[in-house]
C-alpha cells in the first residue's frame, strides 16, 4: 500500500476512483511514467514520540508594500511609487490542516507565505505592517525555526555528498543527539520516504551524476521532516512534478497533517482536481486581497451565491482561475465585486475563527550546538565535497604545478651576480621572478575562493534561515576548509621554483621563502573571501574580480617606483598584500648576500623589513577575514 486517499469526497482519476480512506497501492499506473512504490510513507511508523501538540497560525490587518520605480508618462522620468502587495488582509490556518493558498501570477500568494514564514521583514524599502500570531505567541524571524520550517520550491542541495550524508548533517545540527541516535532516526527516515536504494548515492546536479528528480525532491523534504516541525510552510511543491506525483505529494502532506496535528501551508499556481479535493482550507488572492477563504468544499458553492456559476464539466481551479487573472478586463471590473462580497459574507466568520484559535503553548523545537560542533561539522563537510570534485581538485593541483614547473624553466638557474656584479638583466631577470611569484601565488589563491560563498549561497541560506547553524560558524567552518589545501600547494610549489631558479641556497632563505609564500597566500585567501562576499552571484563575483586584483597589482612597486605615485592613490599600496610579499622575497633573497653592484632594496624603495611585512601580511589575513565576515552577515539579512 502507498498510502491512505485523505480526500473528504470521492475523486475520480483517469483510471480509477477513489473513496476517502482508501488505499491507494502500486498498481494504480495507468497512464502516468512513475515508480509509485517510491511514495510509501508510513507516518505513524516515524517518530511517534515526538507527536506535535497542534499551532494555529493567525495574521491580522497585514499589509504589504514595497517601493518600486515607474516611468512617469507626462515626465518620462523615473520616480518612485508605493506598490500595495497585501491590502490588510486577515486569516487563520488551523492544525491538523491543509491550506492552500492560490492566486493568479502578482496576487500575493507568495508574498503572504514569505510574510508569515517571517522571510520578509520590514526595511527602508517596504512597508509591512499587522499581527501574525502562532496560537497566542507572536514570533519573529529568531523564533521561526523552533516551531516551523520552510521547503523552498527548487531543491538545493549539495552535489559531491550522499544522500545519507546531507541527512545525518542536518540531524546532527538540529537534533543534538549522539552519533549513535542521530544515524538511527536518520535510517528510520531514509526507510520511510523510500531513499534506501539511492541512501549512499552522491546527490549529484550539473557537473556529478546523481539521484532522480523525484528522489531529489524526496531528500528535500526529508531534510526538514527530521526535527518534525509543528508548521510546514512549502513554496510550490508541486512544481515541476507530473499531476500524479502531484497528487501523491500534496495527499502525503494531507496524511502528515491529520495524523500528526501539523499545520500545512503551502502555495499552488493550477492544481488538476485530483488534488484540488485534498485541501481542507483554500485561500484565493487577487491584487493582494482576499476574495475567499474557508473550506475548500464550499468555495464553488460561494462563487455561485455570488453570480459566477463553474459549469460542472470544469474543473474549479481552472474556472476560479479564469474568472480571477487580471489579464481580463472583465475580471477587472469583477473585483470589486469580489471584495464586497467577501467583506460581506467571509470576512466576519474569518474573524470569529481568528478569535477561537488555539492558545496553548507551543512545544519549541531546538537543538543548541557549540560554535566548535557547528564549526567543525561544516569544515569536515566542506572537506568531503572539496576531494570528491575531481574536476575542481584535479585543475588546482595541475594548474600550481604547471605553472610552478613551467616558471622554474622559464627561470632555470638564475644568476645571484657573484660572476658578473655589473650584469643589470641578471639583476632584472632575479626581480622579474620574484614579482612573477608573488603575483603568482596571490592570484592562484585568490581565484578559485572568490566562489566559495557565491556558489553556495542558496544552500547557505536555506540551512541559515531553518537555524542548523549560526552565520559565524558557517563562515569560520567554510573558509578554514581552505587552509589544507592552500598550504600543502604552496608549499609543493614554492619547493619546485626555489630550487628550479637556484635562489639563495641557504636553510634560512629556504623556510623564509616558504614562509613568506604561505603568509601571502593565506592574505590572497581572505581577500578571495571578501570579494566572494560581496556579491549573490557566482559570475558577478567573478567578472568583478579583476576589478579588486588590478590595483594591487599594479602598486606592488613593480611597475612603477613607489616614489612617483600619485598621492591620490599612493595610499591603496600598503593595503597590497602583493607589495608586502614582493618586499619580503627581496629581503629574503638580497639581505646580507648582495652580489650585485647596485642595492635592489634601495633602487626600489623597499620600506618595510622582511619581517615586518611578513607580520603586516598575517595583519591583512585578518582584516580582510573580517571585513568578509561583516559582508557575509549584511548580505544574508538583506537576501533572507
Amino acid at each position: 500500500m502507498l498510502a491512505n486517499y485523505k480526500g473528504d469526497q470521492p475523486i475520480q482519476t483517469k483510471s480509477q476512483k477513489f473513496q476517502p480512506d482508501e488505499p491507494i497501492d502500486g498498481n494504480y499506473s495507468k497512464g502516468w511514467n512513475v515508480d509509485y512504490n517510491n511514495f510509501n510513507i508510513d507516518y505513524q511508523k516515524f517518530n511517534q514520540s515526538t507527536l506535535n501538540k497542534g499551532v494555529d497560525i493567525t495574521f491580522k490587518d497585514l499589509n504589504y508594500e514595497v517601493q518600486i520605480k515607474k516611468k512617469d508618462p507626462q515626465t518620462n522620468k523615473q520616480i518612485t511609487i508605493q506598490k500595495t502587495i497585501l491590502n490588510n488582509v486577515s486569516g487563520i490556518c488551523k492544525q491538523g490542516t491543509v491550506t492552500a493558498i492560490m492566486g493568479a501570477s502578482g496576487a500575493g500568494k507568495t508574498s503572504l507565505l514569505n510574510v508569515l514564514a517571517k522571510r520578509i521583514i520590514p526595511e527602508k524599502t517596504n512597508n509591512l505592517s499587522g499581527q501574525i500570531m502562532a496560537n497566542d505567541f507572536e514570533y519573529q524571524y529568531d523564533d521561526f525555526s523552533s516551531f516551523a520550517s520552510y521547503i523552498m520550491q527548487d531543491d538545493r542541495l549539495l552535489e559531491s555528498l550522499t544522500v545519507k550524508e546531507t541527512l545525518m548533517f542536518t540531524a546532527t545540527l538540529k537534533l543534538g543527539k549522539s552519533k549513535q541516535e542521530t544515524e538511527q532516526i536518520v535510517d528510520k527516515l531514509i526507510k520511510q520516504i523510500k531513499l534506501e536504494r539511492c541512501k549512499n548515492h552522491l546527490v549529484g546536479g550539473k557537473f556529478i551524476k546523481g539521484i532522480s528528480g523525484g528522489e531529489r525532491k524526496r531528500t528535500s523534504i526529508g531534510i526538514e521532516l527530521v526535527s518534525n516541525p509543528h508548521v510546514m510552510f512549502l513554496d510550490e511543491p508541486t512544481s515541476g512534478l507530473d499531476s500524479f506525483t502531484a497528487f501523491l505529494v500534496i495527499n502525503q502532506l494531507k496524511q502528515l497533517a491529520r495524523e500528526f496535528n501539523k499545520t500545512i501551508i503551502f502555495t499552488i499556481h493550477q492544481p488538476s482536481t485530483e488534488v484540488f479535493t485534498l485541501f481542507d482550507h483554500f485561500m484565493l488572492l487577487v491584487k493582494g486581497n482576499f476574495v475567499y477563504q474557508g473550506p475548500r468544499s464550499q468555495v464553488v458553492d460561494y462563487f455561485s451565491k455570488i453570480g459566477f456559476q463553474c459549469p460542472k464539466t470544469s474543473n474549479p481551479t481552472d474556472y476560479l482561475m479564469s474568472i480571477v487573472h487580471h489579464e481580463s478586463q472583465t475580471n477587472v471590473n469583477n473585483y470589486p465585486k469580489y471584495y464586497e462580497s467577501y467583506n460581506k459574507y467571509l470576512a466576519e466568520p474569518v474573524k470569529k475563527q481568528i478569535e477561537a484559535k488555539c492558545t496553548q503553548e507551543i512545544q519549541k523545537i531546538k537543538a543548541i550546538n557549540s560554535f566548535w560542533k557547528e564549526c567543525s561539522e561544516i569544515f569536515i563537510r566542506g572537506f568531503k565535497c572539496y576531494f570528491r570534485d575531481p574536476m575542481l581538485l584535479k585543475s588546482r593541483i595541475m594548474t600550481n604545478l604547471f605553472i610552478s614547473i613551467f616558471g622554474g624553466l622559464i627561470f632555470w638557474n638564475l644568476s645571484d651576480g657573484k660572476d658578473d656584479p655589473t650584469n643589470e638583466n641578471d639583476l632584472g631577470n632575479m626581480i622579474g621572478f620574484l614579482f612573477f611569484w608573488a603575483m603568482n601565488v596571490f592570484m592562484i589563491v585568490l581565484n578559485p575562493v572568490v566562489l566559495t560563498f557565491p556558489i553556495e549561497r542558496g544552500i547557505f541560506l536555506r540551512e541559515e534561515n531553518s537555524k542548523q547553524y549560526t552565520i559565524n560558524s558557517y563562515f569560520w567552518g567554510k573558509s578554514l576548509q581552505e587552509f589544507p589545501m592552500v598550504t600543502i600547494l604552496t608549499f609543493l610549489a614554492g619547493l619546485i621554483v626555489f630550487f628550479m631558479t637556484g635562489l639563495r641556497s641557504t636553510s634560512s632563505s629556504f623556510w623564509q621563502f616558504e614562509l613568506i609564500s604561505l603568509a601571502l597566500a593565506y592574505s590572497a585567501n581572505s581577500l578571495g573571501l571578501l570579494v566572494g562576499s560581496l556579491f549573490s552571484s557566482p559570475k558577478v563575483a567573478m567578472s568583478m574580480t579583476p576589478i579588486f586584483k588590478l590595483p594591487f597589482i599594479l602598486l606592488s612597486g613593480f611597475f612603477i617606483n613607489r616614489k612617483n605615485l600619485w598621492d591620490g592613490i599612493a595610499w591603496l599600496q600598503y593595503v597590497s598584500p602583493i607589495k608586502y610579499g614582493l618586499s619580503a622575497f627581496l629581503h629574503n633573497q638580497f639581505d646580507e648576500q648582495n652580489y650585485f653592484d647596485s642595492d635592489p632594496i634601495e633602487t626600489w624603495s623597499v620600506d618595510v623589513s622582511m619581517w615586518l611585512s611578513i607580520i603586516l601580511l598575517v595583519g591583512m589575513f585578518l582584516l580582510y577575514r573580517i571585513l568578509a565576515f561583516i559582508s557575509l552577515a549584511s548580505q544574508t539579512k538583506r537576501l533572507q
